[in-house]
């Protein structure tokens, strides 16, 4: 009995390590990677009802009749935007793509580009992949707060912490945690959830394709210039893997005297409690960004 009980505590303890061993940008994608598994999930088992109910052809009628399909209607953009990624990554042949189509196209309404068409569901995926592509700048902070401009501006302007190619344009939700000045210069410690997007134009919507990002605690050292103005002088970014929450203890020190800053490496290894705050952030700016461009009506897909 002794020893049934010495081995159950050591799987409750590797469990535990399992856990713990992920770094907070680890944990919060599981977060958001677990919220869309489950949508995932669903519109996959609601397709699959579909697909064994109609094998022979998929009758437009009677489909819509099917508490499977309208599952998946009711689940709306989300729905939509994992659909559209199969379609994307080929996975979308057959009975099943006639149905993913269909569902898509009651979903989008008035923003489908090919309206009333009657198309095969590869001939309505081309037709919708023919969007034509909206360039856009980065998102650009215009409140009045010095410090997040100085963070926003130079976020855009610097790749040094940016572990993926850049394309289309950024847009960045930012909790700063810490403003140190010393002589000339200033160090502010933040959280940047950080977005990566492209544009798509259609009949009567948008398309806004998420193609990645970062969500990464950060340190940035400027240093005022001659005319007083403050000028990015490095980025700090945290090592991956063990060497996470040892990495950002060594930047979390004053810019000049290198003096050690109390407390402050614990909030910015441990920010999962602050994504949310960011994702607000990074949501709202994206809102204001595209509708500052003329987008009011969109989609957006992972």
């Amino acid at each position: 009995m002794k020893k049934k009980y010495i081995a159950l505590l050591i799987i409750v303890l590797l469990m535990m390590l399992t856990i713990t061993s992920c770094t907070p940008n680890e944990q919060e994608k599981n977060i958001k990677e677990d919220t869309d598994m489950d949508i995932d999930k669903t519109v996959e088992a609601n397709l699959d009802k579909l697909v064994s109910i109609y094998k022979d052809g998929v009758d437009k009628e009677k489909l819509k009749n099917e508490d499977a399909y309208q599952n998946i209607i009711k689940m709306g953009d989300k729905a939509l935007a994992h659909m559209l990624d199969e379609f994307k990554f080929g996975n979308a042949d057959g009975i099943r793509g006639d149905i993913m189509m269909h569902a898509c196209r009651e979903i989008l309404g008035a923003r489908d580009i090919a309206q009333k068409e009657n198309l095969s569901a590869s001939e309505w995926y081309k037709k919708l992949k023919q969007r034509e592509e909206v360039k856009l700048d980065d998102f650009k902070y215009t409140g009045d707060d010095e410090v997040l401009k100085l963070v926003y501006d130079n976020l855009n302007q610097s790749d040094d912490y940016r572990d993926y190619e850049k394309e289309g344009f950024l847009v960045s939700g930012v909790k700063v945690y810490k403003v140190v000045k010393e002589e000339d210069y200033m160090k502010v410690f933040f959280h940047a959830l950080e977005g990566n997007y492209k544009v798509f134009k259609g009949a009567n919507s948008y398309l806004v394709d998420d193609i990645g990002g970062s969500s990464i605690p950060l340190a940035m050292t400027l240093k005022k210039d001659d005319n007083g103005e403050y000028k990015l002088e490095k980025i700090y970014a945290p090592r991956d893997g063990s060497d996470y929450a040892n990495s950002i203890r060594e930047f979390c020190v004053t810019p000049v005297t290198n003096k050690k800053i109390e407390g402050l490496a614990d909030k910015l290894i441990d920010t999962q409690s602050d994504y949310d705050f960011c994702e607000d952030e990074l949501n709202k700016n994206m809102k204001e960004h595209l509708s500052k461009n003329g987008i009011e009506d969109f989609i957006l897909t992972n």
